[in-house]
């Protein structure tokens, strides 16, 4: 009879787990505003103690890295316990399920201000090339902090004669770099300095780190 029960609860368990999880995600395209509760790191944050949000379109520095505790520092002192609007663009999440999105409050546009602050640079996917909001502000801020040389934009002098870049992944590469090996000429852009590769909004390739 135990048995029978155990079973009977775990059938009923089940689609309440399903519809929760589907609950939460109508929660989340009806919203426009969360609370803050946590930062994790430069680039994520909890909110309203239960969900994660990945901040879309940059990329701040890794635990352990250069700049990774100022990262972290400015994000919090501009969202922790704020009021945060999201504003979504090619997918919601990611594949460890956290949100994807841009943060608003009010006007301003916080995944540009960690930029403007050096902390960040741009770091886009196939989706969000056409982006012709967040985008534009987003590249602003990274050549204002390049500019300045603040932050991680204080780099060394360039240690290839030139760096390959692919217009289809918005990445580049040093010349040996594997990726760009077999990439057809249409696909091909050629930067003789860091600096023009990012200036242009391209992002260092996580392999052979130009």
């Amino acid at each position: 009879m135990m048995k029978k029960r155990y079973i009977a609860a775990i059938v009923v368990l089940i689609p309440l787990l399903v519809l929760f999880r589907f609950v939460r995600e109508l929660r989340h395209d009806r919203e426009q505003t969360f609370s803050v509760t946590k930062v994790v790191d430069g680039d994520t944050a909890e909110l309203n103690g239960f969900d994660m949000v990945r901040l879309l379109g940059i990329d701040t520095p890794e635990r352990g890295e250069p700049f990774y505790d100022s990262a972290r520092s400015v994000l919090s002192s501009l969202v922790k316990g704020m009021e945060v609007e999201l504003r979504f663009d090619y997918r919601r999440r990611d594949k460890y399920g956290r949100l994807l999105a841009y943060l608003y409050i009010d006007s301003l546009l916080v995944n540009a201000e960690i930029v403007r602050a050096g902390y960040a640079r741009i770091y886009l996917f196939k989706g969000s090339f056409q982006n012709e909001v967040e985008l534009p502000k987003l590249l602003e801020a990274q050549r204002i902090a390049m500019k300045n040389k603040i932050g991680i934009w204080n780099f060394g002098e360039d240690d290839e004669p030139y760096y390959i870049a692919n217009n289809s992944t918005m990445r580049f590469h040093r010349p040996s770099c594997g990726a760009v090996q077999k990439l057809s000429e249409s696909r091909k852009v050629i930067f003789d300095q860091r600096h023009f590769a990012y200036y242009d909004g391209y992002s260092p390739c996580r392999n052979c780190k130009p």
